[in-house]
């Protein structure tokens, strides 16, 4: 089969294109015949080694695929140790999930990663309950922009959006978000306070960290559920003593979705694609690549140049 393969560190990200083994399988996994790759921020971080996993090289990218099971069956997987570049992937039993022939793999893909992180961060960790008021940081983000609309779904009344730039107010505004704020502002507290009447949130989702967490936290409202879904800002938030916490009996919560509970990821998955399926959900096309141009697919994401999910098609 072919893979595209990394057998550098470093940015711009470099592939390979090589012909090679299928993959073996272990006894709790299945192989999928890939139909297409999603491209997410953890490949460039595996790529320029942010982690300092020194994963070793050569290494195929991909964190979630489309693609078909041998009987036939259209599945979306999650790849939790990467793989997804390539005509062919083994991937664990538990984190395939069914897909129906109506939904599109831009659509699919987008769930598997950024679907079910920000449907997690809203109802697993947030606890988000009908008329609650809820601050999305990172908003115009593909984990951001479903959960703005998965808020509004959940029954949220105010649903405040943080942005970095005032062209992408918009945008989030036609996704359902009630007010927008400059994530950026130094005055951040206050501009949540104002957007909810001095009301404060009651469950935020934040793909920034650093200061603009610090500053949700100082709106965040008595038994407010606060969950650290990315750091976009590249900074740590400030260390918090538990008993400042305490005062309003808050709740601060991290996320990783490649530990989470794969009962609980397959629940998930199946009602966010039974909201694609009704037209609940919109997902923004951020291009479509053929195989042998994946780098270019992957550095497009690194330079930001474009918004939208951006998918690799594997013939």
């Amino acid at each position: 089969m072919r893979a595209a393969q990394i057998v550098r560190y470093g940015e711009p990200v470099e592939f390979e294109i090589v012909e090679t083994k299928d993959p073996e399988l272990a006894e709790d996994q299945v192989l999928v015949d890939v139909e297409a790759v999603g491209v997410n921020f953890h490949d460039l971080n595996v790529a320029a080694n942010a982690y300092g996993q020194n994963v070793a090289l050569p290494h195929v990218l991909g964190s979630e695929v489309i693609g078909r099971l041998a009987d036939g069956t259209r599945v979306a997987a999650l790849t939790t140790e990467g793989g997804g570049f390539a005509e062919r992937v083994a991937v664990s039993r538990e984190v395939v999930f069914p897909l129906p022939e109506g939904v599109g793999d831009l659509e699919a893909l987008t769930m598997v990663i950024q679907g079910n992180t920000a449907w997690h961060a809203l109802h697993t960790l947030g606890r988000i309950g009908k008329g609650d008021s809820v601050l999305v940081l990172g908003a115009a983000g593909g984990v951001g922009m479903l959960a703005i609309q998965l808020a509004k779904l959940a029954g949220a009344a105010t649903v405040v959006a943080g942005v970095s730039s005032e062209s992408k107010n918009s945008k989030v505004s036609e996704l359902g978000a009630d007010h927008v704020i400059n994530s950026r502002g130094d005055d951040l507290a206050s501009a949540i306070m104002d957007a909810t009447r001095d009301h404060g949130v009651d469950v935020v989702v934040d793909n920034i960290g650093g200061s603009a967490f610090d500053q949700a936290v100082e709106a965040a409202r008595p038994l407010a559920r606060l969950v650290s879904v990315g750091k976009a800002s590249g900074d740590a938030p400030t260390p918090y003593d538990p008993r400042a916490l305490s005062r309003r009996n808050l709740v601060v919560s991290g996320m990783y979705l490649g530990t989470f509970p794969p009962g609980l990821l397959r629940e998930s998955m199946a009602e966010l694609v039974a909201l694609l399926a009704a037209g609940d959900l919109r997902v923004d096309d951020g291009g479509r690549y053929a195989f042998d141009k994946a780098d270019e697919a992957v550095n497009a994401l690194r330079t930001r140049s474009g918004g939208g999910k951006i998918v690799v098609t594997v013939p």
